[in-house]
């Protein structure tokens, strides 16, 4: 550092006054210039000049300061840096990462709570059960439960019904009452042979028609020769139950005609 005055110096002594005030205060600087003339001013900044010269050709180069310029310059830069770094933690950009995307702030406390329950099975964290509590809350309350039995499909269709028909159903009315008793009791009755023998034969001729449309319609769409077999195959199996059937019911209407005759 630079030598400073003694305390031992003279004070009426001229050249004690440049280290006294010192040359960087206003008043250094205006006795230097009321004393130039003397020649102990000028040697002691010569002195002054050759020690800060020796300083800055010993001192390290990354310890020194650098001009006023170049400092406000390097902290504009640092500034511009820092500010881009703060943006940049702060604003999510998208990037073609392949890993899990970034968790949201109900995932992540969800996931803490998982993990302390992992940690602590046997206790279980109070936000997570306020978490639970909430969302039940928040559900949509239940529709109260019937306090009767509830309507079935055909009590629909009866209620439909009498709505049609303006409270009243056929079917429950008197004079329809006996008509349908004296139906069932008829279908009550054990058939006969020749009747049941010509239900039969029916149903079967049924049969055979609906195979030679259906293999009509498959000609017609150019794949009759895909079904021609097997379709010709129940058409002549049928075709011998109504012969069976038909010799059936030749034998009991000879059989009645015998009958009454007798």
């Amino acid at each position: 550092a630079m030598p400073r005055r003694r305390d031992d110096d003279d004070d009426d002594d001229e050249k004690a006054l440049w280290d006294a005030l010192g040359r960087g205060t206003a008043a250094g600087r205006a006795v230097f210039n009321l004393y130039s003339g003397d020649s102990g001013g000028k040697e002691y900044g010569a002195f002054a000049n050759d020690f800060n010269r020796l300083q800055m050709r010993v001192s390290d180069p990354a310890t020194r300061r650098a001009p006023p310029e170049v400092e406000e310059a390097v902290k504009k830069e640092n500034a511009i840096a820092s500010a881009a770094r703060t943006t940049h933690a702060r604003v999510r950009r998208p990037t073609n990462f392949t890993g899990a995307p970034p968790l949201t702030d109900a995932e992540a406390l969800r996931a803490s709570f998982e993990k302390s329950k992992a940690r602590r099975p046997g206790v279980r964290p109070k936000a997570l059960s306020d978490l639970e509590n909430a969302a039940r809350r928040e559900e949509a309350p239940l529709p109260p439960a019937p306090s009767r039995r509830l309507i079935g499909e055909q009590g629909k269709l009866r209620l439909q019904r009498l709505r049609e028909f303006n409270g009243r159903l056929p079917e429950e009315q008197p004079e329809n009452v006996a008509d349908a008793r004296r139906a069932r009791k008829e279908s009550a009755k054990p058939k006969t042979t020749r009747e049941t023998a010509e239900t039969l034969f029916s149903q079967v001729a049924l049969e055979i028609e609906e195979r030679e449309t259906f293999l009509a319609e498959m000609r017609a769409a150019g794949i009759g020769a895909r079904y021609e077999t097997a379709i010709r195959a129940e058409i002549a199996e049928r075709v011998q139950t109504l012969r069976r059937l038909d010799g059936t019911i030749c034998a009991e209407e000879a059989k009645e005609a015998k009958e009454g005759r007798a």
